[in-house]
């Protein structure tokens, strides 16, 4: 089922502050501790979903080491999406959107970050990622705009096999600027 949201295309200034950003975490991430291995990122789709979640990767014997809530979960979903330094202003206008399509579907939206083990565990995920996900609540958010084909909100992402590590370093330089404790990512744990 598609969502139709009402959003309006955003602005140069917004395109720009969203640049600012990507660079400020790109300058941050070098210099931030990640934990080690993979990521499982939920989103707040998915969240109401963790029991499941968590049975069909232990289903795959991938065993979560630690969870870490991931706050301010529109801003941070840029932080994922944007890895290059410099993105054009067509992809820092996507991002606005998707940022404003996070923010109408869950607007005090947080997520969990699942630290897994190393390349084994993220490669057992990857492969079974499209079948997990097809049990799991996921939009598919047409944002209105002539041109743009609709887009999907999922409820949890894993990063490509080349930038496990990078991607785990751009969110916690992520959460530290939005005002997270430094080596939160390392730190803090649930459950």
């Amino acid at each position: 089922m598609d969502v139709a949201l009402s959003l309006r295309l955003p602005s140069q200034e917004r395109a720009e502050r969203i640049g600012q950003w990507v660079r400020a975490v790109g300058a941050r991430a070098g210099s931030v501790a990640a934990p080690e291995g993979g990521l499982v990122v939920v989103s707040p789709l998915g969240m109401p979903e963790r029991p499941r979640l968590a049975l069909a990767l232990a289903g795959l014997g991938v065993r979560v080491r630690a969870r870490f809530r991931l706050p301010g979960w529109s801003r941070l979903t840029t932080a994922i999406r944007l890895s290059q330094p410099a993105p054009s202003p067509a992809r820092l206008r996507i991002a606005a959107l998707f940022e404003d399509a996070w923010e109408a579907v869950a607007p005090d939206g947080e997520g969990e970050a699942w630290a897994i083990g190393g390349a084994g565990d993220h490669a057992r995920v990857a492969a079974a990622k499209r079948a997990i996900r097809s049990g799991m609540r996921s939009l598919c958010v047409d944002f209105g705009l002539a041109g743009l084909p609709p887009r999907i909100l999922t409820p949890f992402h894993l990063a490509d096999a080349g930038e496990v590590e990078a991607e785990a370093s751009r969110i916690a330089a992520a959460l530290e600027l939005l005002g997270a404790e430094p080596g939160r990512l390392r730190r803090a744990r649930i459950g």
